[in-house]
């Protein structure tokens, strides 16, 4: 019983607190139109307050380690377990996201992610590959950090899945750092092992009904050293 009634808690204060950070982010839209650069960096700084205001709901504690010292011109690389990764590297400093193009159909979430200015890429689509670097070069340059997950797909975190090498022109092109992250979760489930990958062929809702449950996710961000040139 206990944690059913924190299932429903949770469950309606993500879907509150999402629709509030959906009108939010239509207004900054809206009265941001006149500036890329502004608009750019109002829709991270909302995604920020989204991803810790959901954090706290979801009980996911994120720390940091490693080589902490942040560069202001990068482009940021993190393996990919959840859709939790979302939250968590979006707590952590005002964001923008590089996503495959299907999300923008799933409920709630895809409105969001669109809104938040989220690039999406159809892999499949050389056209569209092209035309979501043209998308991350331009956030870059109007100061924004980008994240982009490089395996293409989520894991079981057990392991790293060999790079889409595509994004990493951004950083050549550019002539910019590369901020590499690793993602690791753990749990209060179980015994340490955690639920939180979402992978294969796992279907979202039955997946977050069951994440929702959990008293409390730890998050640990490793900061590897930055990659100054390639």
């Amino acid at each position: 019983m206990m944690v059913l009634s924190r299932k429903i808690l949770r469950l309606t204060l993500f879907i509150l607190v999402s629709l509030f950070f959906l009108a939010a982010g239509l207004a900054i839209n809206i009265l941001f139109f006149w500036s890329e650069k502004e608009l750019t960096r109002m829709r991270a700084r909302a995604a920020m307050s989204w991803s810790r205001t959901l954090c706290r709901i979801m009980g996911i504690r994120v720390s940091r380690e490693g080589d902490l010292k942040e560069l202001p011109r990068t482009i940021t690389m993190s393996n990919h377990i959840s859709y939790l990764d979302i939250l968590v590297l979006g707590s952590l400093r005002p964001s923008l996201f590089v996503s495959r193009h299907d999300v923008k159909a799933w409920p709630l979430l895809g409105l969001l992610a669109r809104v938040a200015g989220t690039v999406f890429i159809d892999r499949e689509s050389t056209r569209s590959a092209w035309a979501a670097l043209d998308e991350v070069e331009k956030r870059i340059e109007s100061g924004s950090t980008v994240v982009v997950f490089p395996e293409g797909t989520t894991t079981d975190g057990m392991g790293v899945k060999e790079f889409k090498g595509f994004f990493f022109m951004v950083p050549i092109r550019m002539k910019i750092a590369v901020q590499p992250l690793s993602i690791r979760y753990n749990s209060s489930n179980s015994g340490g092992d955690c639920p939180v990958a979402w992978y294969g062929g796992m279907t979202l809702l039955p997946h977050l009904w069951n994440l929702i449950g959990i008293e409390r996710i730890d998050a640990l961000v490793y900061y590897n050293p930055a990659i100054t040139s390639i």
